[in-house]
């Protein structure tokens, strides 16, 4: 009669068996961190208040109330293409909201950089307010947008949001470049 060695025992085949599902757990735990998501950087490199008068820009006419500003989209992903489905850039002057404007959907690949040239059309009273320059404004850009990973696994829609504060120098222009940061949205 043949004896039966200890790890041929039931116990033993089901703690190897536990060990090779922690293993398999732990290496889809790591799988998912590496292709999880990040959230895209919104900067504001450029930013323009017209003093006076009229001026021409890509075919359109900055009218006396209009700000132009140029956002900077980040895609600080690897293997995921985000797609935006909406992006509302709001400009507030003291807490009050002066202009909105909406910009249309795209998608942007991998460890892409995209400038968006946006012009709101401010109110009268935005413009009255910060007549001498020198101002602070908040922008804030809400975003719907979806992640499409190499797998192409089915994303859902995200709704994001991020502000910061800008500030104006005397001449009307941008001081420094700013980079907007995560806010929660309320609905």
């Amino acid at each position: 009669m043949v004896r039966r060695k200890a790890s041929e025992s039931p116990l033993a085949i089901y703690c190897w068996f536990v060990q090779v599902l922690i293993v398999l757990s732990m290496v889809a735990v790591v799988i998912w961190l590496i292709t999880k998501p990040r959230n895209p950087i919104f900067t504001i490199t450029a930013i323009q208040i017209p003093k006076s008068g009229n001026r021409s820009l890509t075919n359109e006419t900055l009218r006396n109330n209009s700000v132009n500003l140029d956002l900077e989209i980040t895609n600080p992903n690897s293997g995921i293409t985000v797609c935006y489905i909406l992006i509302d850039v709001k400009l507030y002057n003291d807490g009050v909201l002066c202009g909105s404007k909406s910009l249309g959907s795209f998608c942007q690949r991998q460890r892409k950089t995209v400038t968006q040239e946006v012009l709101i059309d401010a109110d009268r009273e935005f413009r009255a307010g910060n007549a001498g320059g020198g101002a602070r404004l908040r922008v804030r850009v809400e975003t719907m947008l979806k992640y499409h990973s190499i797998l192409s696994w089915k994303m859902k829609i995200h709704h994001l949001g991020f502000e910061g504060f800008v500030r104006i120098g005397n001449e009307g222009n941008l001081t420094e470049n700013v980079y907007l940061h995560k806010i929660p949205l309320t609905h």
